[in-house]
C-alpha cells in the first residue's frame, strides 16, 4: 500500500515537473497515431504498445478486453470512488495542471490518514497519555519522566517481555516524538495524531489538569 502511494505521488510529481516536455512528446505521438515509432542509434522503439503482428483494430479490441477483465475483479467501491473523483474534476473544469495538484493533495491526505490509522491500531493508551503529557510541556522532557507511563502499562498487562526501550522506540520510530540533547518533545506528526484522536472521538485519557496548559496544540 505504501509503495503504491509513493509510486503514484512520484509519477504525478515527475509529470507535473516536466509537463511541457511531456506535452510535446504526447502531441507528437498523437499526430503519428498508433504507428508511432522512434529510431535511435539502431534501436527501434514502438510507442503504439501493440503487437506488430496483430492488426490495429484487433489490438484495440484486445486492450479493451484486458481493461474489462481488470475492472471485473475490481471492488465496486473503488469503481464508485474513481467515478466520484473523475466527475468532480470534470465538474470543476480543472486544467491538467490543476487536476494534478488536486490529485497530489488527495494522495497526501490519504497517506496521512493511513499513517494515523496504522499508528492508532498498534499504539497503547499509556503511549497516548505520554504524548498528551509531552504536548503540554514547554521544554523537552528527560527520559526518566516517561517511566511512570511504562510502569502503568506494565502493571496493567503483566507483560515482562516488552521493555521500556521498546515502549519508547515505538514513538520514535513512528516519528511521534523527537529527541535532542535536552530531552524529548512531541513532534509535528505527534500533534497531528492527537488532533486525529479528537476528530474520531477517542478521548485523551491523561489528566491534563496536572499541567498548566490543558489545550492540545495541534499542528498548524
Amino acid at each position: 500500500m505504501w509503495s503504491a502511494l509513493i509510486i503514484a505521488v512520484t509519477v504525478l510529481i515527475i509529470v507535473f515537473k516536466f509537463q511541457d516536455q511531456w506535452k510535446d512528446i504526447l502531441i507528437a505521438i498523437a499526430r503519428a497515431g498508433n504507428k508511432a515509432k522512434i529510431k535511435y542509434q539502431g534501436l527501434n522503439i514502438d510507442l503504439s504498445g501493440g503487437d506488430p503482428s496483430v492488426p490495429i483494430g484487433q489490438q484495440d479490441q484486445t486492450n479493451l478486453k484486458q481493461f474489462e477483465l481488470l475492472k471485473a475483479f475490481q471492488s465496486n467501491v473503488v469503481t464508485i470512488e474513481e467515478k466520484f473523483i473523475r466527475d468532480r474534476l470534470i465538474e470543476a473544469k480543472t486544467t491538467p495542471e490543476q487536476a494534478i495538484n488536486v490529485l497530489i493533495n488527495y494522495l497526501a491526505n490519504s497517506r496521512l490518514n493511513i499513517t494515523m490509522l496504522l499508528i492508532n491500531t498498534f499504539i497503547y493508551n499509556e503511549q497516548i497519555e505520554l504524548l498528551t503529557f509531552l504536548n503540554n510541556q514547554v521544554n523537552p522532557s528527560p527520559e526518566a519522566t516517561f517511566r511512570p507511563f511504562f510502569d502503568k502499562w506494565k502493571e496493567k498487562t503483566k507483560d515482562s517481555n516488552y521493555t521500556f526501550e521498546s515502549f519508547l522506540n515505538f514513538l520514535l520510530q513512528h516519528r511521534l516524538i523527537a529527541q535532542n540533547i535536552e530531552g524529548y518533545s512531541i513532534s509535528i506528526l505527534g500533534k497531528e495524531y492527537l488532533a486525529f484522536l479528537i476528530k474520531i472521538g477517542r478521548p485523551l485519557s491523561y489528566d491534563t489538569s496536572k499541567d498548566s496548559d490543558t489545550k492540545v496544540n495541534t499542528a498548524q
